[in-house]
């Protein structure tokens, strides 16, 4: 028989239809288990043995899935449309199916080449599923004619599919669970880092600052072992740009970051990178998505924990469970998927006890970052919440709360403050634990604070007054000494940190700096205040209206010696002059009475910033759709 007649009647053509299942599935379990190994050469999750099983056992199910779901369609078009092919039917449905799962993979990298500039590779990228197609179907027919010989392969397609994949999945499963951190150029006595981020945590509300509703014993405890900075601000009180600022030790402005959702510059290094050449293990367990690789905060981490899925980690990191999950989110409400934007500080500090564990004695930076003063506000003791945050925000902006709404979510936010401040405590003494006998130092800041009424900003961080501006900063030092137990007066800003993290493991700062080592102020070496500009936004995206102000250092300030903020709409014109000494609540604007005050701050601003600001930043549409359901853009 030198041709494969066709059935034409349904009954005969069920067989035929179900085979092209058969190689299809097949083909896609192949396609799971490579796209498995692809994703392994980059993943960063730290992932254990059997977390990394399931994450292979579902890539590979996903590919089968959506082999199958391909070998449906090619071989029900097929068996309609031909009877007889001097191209065997079964050959070209295999064909048509690899040709489409690798175009499924193939056709994205494609396009990013094209966007990189990088013609000729994606045009060869774009041309792979013809000749994957070509390599398939003579495979096939050369099957179908031992078949037909009577001389069939002993193992089906299918069956040796699957063998072969979940051979991978266990290689891949043991590889990946045993990655080694750091190097040998760091020695087991060299100062370990721990940097600690709280989204959103205003300085007042922190008790070892003032007064307020929200108690904090466990910063309490902490600052009696550091020193305590009454005076840090954030150049820009936005989570991406903030923690930017702190692992480059460069302004938000200088770096191109002036949102949520720019990107880290490559070229830019990052005090991550520095540690990570001196064999020091660096790992970053981050609790939202503002704070995704794709912000290019990652930069030097060799770990670096940005997955929220909360059944299987790192399924997003494949491509048909990522596609499957934004059209869900596309077409419902994304704050119906919080686990898709966030997740909770304990399984955040959980994760990173984890990894540091799993180091030995090699010598570590680590970041961990939690996410829950951010709204929305809720209880964490079980009981319902008087006022339902989430549903006001969905009615943003522009809803008006009514004064008992104000009360109850300022209550709300002190009691995230709360429960943030016993994590925190928690994590540090278990921390120090697995640290074992290592040389720790321990740096505790906010990115930014919160605006709960004041200037008629209702609980988010729009503008750039002080209550979003000023931070909680803790240093800890590797070990005791006179100035422990102390403060520092003097202003200092979150891109001081970086030449902080290095000078405590006393390495050398980042060539070309913006960043001052307060470890310098600790001891007294220095002490005076440090001027920034400032950067903020009037609605939920710096388009809608750009806050550009300065806060001067108290012995610069010009002609006056008073210690004096500068605010001015970029777009409006408009500018306020406030002297913090006497008005640190911002009510008193001296603009016109200190008017050589006022135009000296606007020219040092307008110098600052350049062209800078009218940068506007790309951001795709998954992205765009996470950042506005945590409400960063409108």
């Amino acid at each position: 028989m030198s041709e494969l007649q066709w059935a034409e009647t349904p009954a005969e053509r069920g067989p035929f239809w179900r085979r092209c299942i058969q190689h299809a599935v097949g083909l896609g379990l192949a396609s799971g288990a490579i796209e498995l190994a692809l994703v392994l050469q980059s993943l960063r999750l730290s992932l254990s043995f059997g977390e990394l099983l399931l994450l292979g056992l579902t890539s590979v199910g996903l590919g089968g899935l959506l082999g199958g779901v391909f070998g449906a369609i090619t071989g029900g078009l097929i068996s309609i449309r031909l009877k007889a092919d001097t191209v065997r039917p079964g050959a070209l449905s295999a064909g048509l199916v690899a040709a489409a799962l690798a175009a499924w993979h193939l056709i994205p990298a494609s396009l990013v080449l094209h966007e990189q500039g990088r013609t000729a590779a994606a045009i060869a990228f774009a041309l792979s599923p013809i000749g994957v197609a070509g390599v398939i179907t003579v495979h096939g027919r050369y099957g179908l004619m031992k078949s037909e010989r009577g001389n069939p392969y002993r193992f089906s397609w299918l069956w040796i599919a699957s063998v072969l994949s979940g051979l991978t999945i266990v290689i891949a499963a043991l590889a990946g669970s045993n990655v080694k951190y750091g190097s040998s150029r760091a020695i087991t006595s060299d100062t370990s880092v721990l940097l600690i981020t709280v989204d959103t945590l205003r300085r007042d509300h922190v008790s070892v600052y003032a007064e307020s509703r929200a108690k904090t014993p466990r910063l309490e405890s902490l600052a009696k072992r550091g020193v305590v900075f009454d005076n840090a601000i954030t150049p820009l009180p936005e989570t991406a740009p903030a923690h930017g600022a702190m692992l480059t030790g460069r302004h938000p402005v200088r770096m191109g970051m002036l949102s949520n959702g720019d990107s880290l510059s490559s070229r830019i290094p990052t005090v991550t990178e520095t540690l990570a050449k001196e064999g020091y293990a660096t790992g970053a367990f981050v609790s939202s998505f503002a704070l995704d690789s794709r912000t290019g905060l990652d930069q030097g981490f060799q770990a670096y924990d940005d997955d929220f899925f909360p059944w299987v980690r790192g399924l997003a990191e494949i491509r048909t469970a990522r596609l499957g999950l934004r059209v869900v989110m596309r077409l419902g409400d994304p704050l119906s998927f919080r686990s898709m934007l966030e997740r909770p500080g304990d399984e955040t500090f959980a994760r990173a006890l984890g990894w540091v564990r799993g180091l030995g004695k090699q010598p570590f930076f680590l970041w961990a970052h939690v996410f829950e003063p951010h709204s929305p506000y809720e209880p964490h003791d079980g009981s319902v919440a008087a006022v339902d945050h989430s549903k006001i925000l969905a009615q943003e902006p522009g809803y008006s709360y009514s004064a008992e709404e104000i009360a109850a979510l300022q209550e709300l936010y002190a009691d995230e403050v709360e429960y943030t401040d016993g994590l925190v405590g928690d994590f540090i003494e278990r921390l120090e634990v697995a640290a074992g006998d290592r040389r720790l130092a321990i740096i505790f800041a906010s990115d930014h604070g919160e605006m709960l009424g004041e200037h008629d900003i209702m609980f988010n961080h729009h503008g750039i007054w002080d209550e979003a501006m000023r931070v909680p900063l803790i240093v800890v030092p590797p070990e005791a000494g006179p100035y422990v137990g102390t403060r520092v007066a003097a202003q200092v800003r979150l891109m001081d940190l970086a030449s902080t993290i290095l000078s405590l493991v006393r390495m050398e700062p980042i060539e070309d700096t913006e960043s001052a080592d307060l470890t310098k102020f600790m001891d007294g070496t220095l002490d005076r205040d440090l001027a920034s500009l400032l950067v903020g936004r009037e609605g939920m995206a710096l388009d809608r209206g750009t806050l550009l102000g300065y806060r001067a250092a108290q012995k610069d300030a010009p002609r006056t010696g008073q210690n004096i903020k500068f605010i001015m709409s970029a777009d409006a014109g408009t500018q306020w002059l406030f002297d913090l000494t006497t008005d640190p609540q911002e009510q008193v604007d001296i603009s016109t009475s200190q008017a050589a005050a006022a135009q000296a701050l606007r020219k040092q601003v307008e110098k600052e910033v350049g062209g800078v600001r009218k940068k506007k930043s790309t951001i795709d549409d998954d992205t765009r759709e996470r950042l506005r359901a945590l409400g960063y853009i409108e």
